[in-house]
């Protein structure tokens, strides 16, 4: 593939973000002081954005349920902010489109969005709220047909994730991201933006090898009854990436040090940006392995756990 594989660390605190979905959404109820509710209820909190779920019925009780853990198990984000948390399957959607409005206060040169169901996405990027454009495009979010049949007779495939590179950063910046899907349901179900990285900025030769691949995962449970049945618990599916690229030997210990500065914390990976090669991108967390080859190359093994 000959590119070097990119990261996108992103921002610990995103500052003010919002979404132009309603809140509570259609089929979300509000949280209200002093109401009835059963096991089971879900109901939403504006102050925290989180849905939760009654665990034991009570009538009248003023305290919120995001303190009040004997009563309410803070079950999921709201649908306006589903796109925010660190899980891609939670997704944000509304009928037609939906806008998602960042103001972050810190520099940030890229985004990612991932579990995408949309025609296209428009994103335009100011250097403050209604300041002047720095940056403005429309992304095709449809996967182009393989063949003359496909395009005739096959059905739109939508493309889950995006990236966006190479933005200037502004430190008041404002960025707004439209998902598009006219006469059905737009989703989103991560939007990070952050710090992008080249692993490889900078060096002469070298880049991801062929032989990556993504694996998906199965993450099933399966329950044994007491009768000795099985039951399946299904679970959202994963996709794990494996990369290898080789590079200039004094280059080993940098692309390692930047793997080892985000150990742990999911980030937003991709092998390269040359099309067709979607499948090789991945939010999650990643480990890695560096050997020494030679004198004058050097070899990194990455490791992408995909989120859910």
């Amino acid at each position: 593939m000959s590119t070097g594989a990119r990261l996108l660390i992103p921002l610990v605190n995103p500052g003010l973000y919002s979404t132009t979905v309603a809140e509570p959404a259609p089929g979300e109820t509000a949280w209200a002081s002093g109401g009835t509710y059963a096991v089971g209820d879900l109901r939403a909190y504006a102050a925290t954005h989180r849905l939760y779920k009654c665990v034991q019925a009570h009538t009248g009780r003023t305290t919120t349920p995001d303190v009040d853990p004997s009563y309410w198990l803070d079950w999921a984000p709201t649908n306006a902010r589903a796109m925010f948390d660190d899980a891609i399957n939670t997704q944000t959607s509304a009928a037609d489109s939906f806008t998602a409005i960042l103001r972050p206060g810190e520099f940030f040169n890229g985004f990612d969005v991932y579990g995408c169901d949309c025609a296209s996405l428009t994103y335009t990027y100011k250097d403050a709220p209604g300041g002047a454009v720095i940056a403005s495009a429309t992304l095709d979010m449809t996967d182009p047909p393989y063949d003359w049949y496909d395009w005739a007779f096959g059905p739109v495939r939508a493309l889950s994730s995006a990236r966006v590179s190479d933005l200037t950063p502004y430190a008041g910046s404002e960025l707004t991201i439209t998902f598009t899907n006219t006469g059905g349901t737009a989703k989103c179900g991560l939007l990070a933006l952050g710090d992008r990285r080249d692993l490889l900025d900078g060096a002469q030769f070298g880049g991801v090898v062929y032989g990556a691949t993504a694996n998906l995962v199965d993450n099933t449970l399966y329950q044994k009854r007491s009768d000795g049945s099985t039951k399946a618990i299904l679970q959202p599916n994963t996709v794990d990436v494996d990369i290898t690229m080789v590079m200039p030997r004094e280059f080993g210990d940098p692309a390692l040090a930047a793997v080892r500065s985000v150990l742990g914390v999911p980030c937003g990976w991709y092998a390269t940006e040359i099309s067709g090669y979607d499948s090789l991108a991945a939010f999650g967390r990643a480990t890695a392995r560096l050997t020494f080859d030679s004198f004058g190359h050097a070899t990194l093994n990455l490791n992408i756990k995909g989120l859910p």
